[in-house]
Order: structure tokens, then C-alpha cells, then sequence
């Protein structure tokens, strides 16, 4: 069973949620997004978007990691109740250990596991996963988000790409 604090944050209506997403074609061109969701609805003023700095590869844990740090180097901008990434446990393990050395102290941060639609949820040490029903309002929500920073991240990649090619 999850904690408190989660079925907390999960029914809460007034619930600032950032979604994150990485795209690349093997590591070239890479960018992320972070999407906003306030009170289940997208607030795209807040959108932005990254270029990825670091070298290129295909290491997608890394690169939220960067992503997540650049974001909070900017407290001007709301800070979140809940943080979702389009991913697992892989991305969630790689992003704990990166802020691990930083003295940054993360909201509530879950992972959306396309297809299974799976909630991966870190607690206690450890990684549960939370299947809920697919008409759960929560998971739609989460599933709208992931969807919106993968649209806005993909955008951003295809622009990339197209302006290398033009010159």
C-alpha cells in the first residue's frame, strides 16, 4: 500500500503537476520539455523547453537529470507538488542519484510507464507500482500530461532537425 502522502497528493485538486519527456534520434538533436498542469488543465504560459547541453548519447536518465537541474536553477517559477517523467524506474533511479550530490530537495516525483500505463512510485527505498483503473481521473491526468511533454518535446527535436538540415 502507497503512504499517505501520496493518496494525499493524488486526490488533490489544486495539485501543480510538471511533466518531463526527453526526445532524440540516438542521442543527436536531444531536447526535453516541461509541461504544467494546474488543477488538471494545462497552463501552457508555463511551458519550456531545453536543449540538451551534455554530450551526446542516448543516456535518457542523464538527461532529465540535467533537465531537472537546469529547472530548478530557476526559483521564479512555481515550484511543483509533483514532478511526472515519462519513464520507469530506470529514469527515476538515475535522476536520485544525480540529485544525491546536489543540495536541492525534490517535490514528490512519480514515472508513467507508456502502455502498461503503470504509476512507478519511490518509496521507502524502494519502487512500487500503481496500476489504477484506466478511468481513474488521477491516471488521466498523468496520461495527458506524459502525452502533452512528449508532444512538446518531439516538436521541439523535429525543429532542431529540420533547421540542421536547412543550414
Amino acid at each position: 500500500t502507497l503512504s499517505a502522502d501520496w493518496r494525499i497528493a493524488r486526490n488533490d485538486k489544486n495539485l501543480r503537476i510538471e511533466g518531463y519527456d526527453i526526445s532524440h534520434l540516438q542521442g543527436k538533436w536531444a531536447t526535453a520539455s516541461m509541461v504544467v498542469f494546474v488543477n488538471g488543465k494545462p497552463a501552457k504560459e508555463e511551458y519550456r523547453q531545453f536543449r540538451i547541453e551534455s554530450s551526446p548519447s542516448a543516456d535518457d536518465p542523464r538527461m532529465l537529470s540535467e533537465t531537472l537541474a537546469r529547472r530548478f536553477m530557476h526559483p521564479e517559477w512555481e515550484f511543483p507538488k509533483l514532478i511526472m517523467i515519462d519513464g520507469g524506474e530506470p529514469q527515476l533511479r538515475g535522476i536520485f542519484k544525480y540529485f544525491k550530490k546536489l543540495p536541492v530537495k525534490l517535490p514528490k516525483i512519480v514515472g508513467l510507464v507508456k502502455g502498461e500505463e503503470t504509476i512507478i512510485v519511490p518509496e521507502d527505498n524502494d519502487y512500487k507500482k500503481l496500476n489504477l483503473p484506466k478511468s481513474d481521473p488521477f491516471l488521466k491526468t498523468l496520461m495527458a500530461l506524459r502525452d502533452e511533454a512528449h508532444r512538446f518535446a518531439r516538436r521541439y527535436h523535429h525543429n532542431l532537425r529540420l533547421k540542421s538540415l536547412i543550414g
